[in-house]
């Protein structure tokens, strides 16, 4: 297997009719993100989901690609719960020869040597379908590594676990198996739990993050992104502040 780098990306909630949602320019912080992604050097960029404000819009994606068409770097996207899966895929087409597309927009891909998947968990949980089909790779490829939306289970943020959790972490736990490797977005922080073998690594928002102390809903106005470097001894990753 080769040295591949991967920029994991996530919930930049791009609006172009709200100029300042929150007060934040999310435009900005987002193209801020990509230069810093770019300068640091990547293979590959992952953005996991909530690539709309609040509603999905096919003028979002379409912002959202020209933003990531950059010479010399390879992208992929998953859908959030503020996003549409079939219109993100009107817009992000799985065509590449060595994409395998699965349920809602989940995808697999083997690059470098390396087997990674993105699993749609748009819908608040990971379907029955979903599942299947994850699982057919799994057997083939255990020591990939995943990328959803929602992580697999509540992660110690109040307002988060409270309100905006995975609807079935039981069945998430069981089917992701010990010594699963998810990185994933949506609760806008930075964190790394384990929880039955199963590795979650949160990645912040370009928007601003949750503060994990807190019942309710308190934005911390920072932004990052998180490296994600895999060689044949194992994988390392660090988060960005930008």
């Amino acid at each position: 297997m080769e040295r591949l780098t991967i920029a994991h990306v996530s919930d930049p909630h791009i609006s172009l009719t709200e100029e300042m949602p929150y007060g934040v320019d999310v435009k900005k912080n987002f193209l801020d993100v990509l230069d810093h992604v770019h300068a640091t050097g990547c293979d590959l960029i992952v953005v996991t989901g909530d690539l709309c404000f609040r509603d999905a819009s096919a003028q979002v994606y379409h912002w959202v690609r020209e933003a990531l068409e950059r010479p010399g770097h390879r992208f992929l996207v998953l859908a959030g719960n503020h996003d549409d899966s079939r219109l993100l895929e009107a817009v992000f087409p799985l065509t590449a020869p060595d994409l395998a597309r699965g349920p809602g927009y989940s995808w697999w891909i083997r690059i470098g040597g390396w087997e990674i998947g993105g699993l749609d968990t748009s819908e608040g949980r990971i379907t029955s379908e979903v599942a299947a089909w994850y699982l057919t790779h799994r057997e083939r490829s255990p020591s990939s590594i995943l990328f959803t939306h929602y992580p697999p289970f509540p992660c110690g943020v109040p307002h988060m676990d409270r309100n905006y959790a995975l609807a079935n972490p039981r069945e998430a736990i069981g089917i992701l198996g010990e010594g699963a490797l998810v990185f994933c977005g949506h609760y806008h922080n930075d964190r790394v739990v384990v929880r039955e073998g199963i590795t979650a690594f949160l990645t912040p928002s370009t928007f601003f993050q949750i503060d994990p102390h807190s019942e309710d809903l308190v934005a911390v106005h920072t932004r990052g992104w998180r490296e994600i470097i895999l060689t044949p001894e194992g994988v390392q990753t660090t988060v960005h502040w930008v």
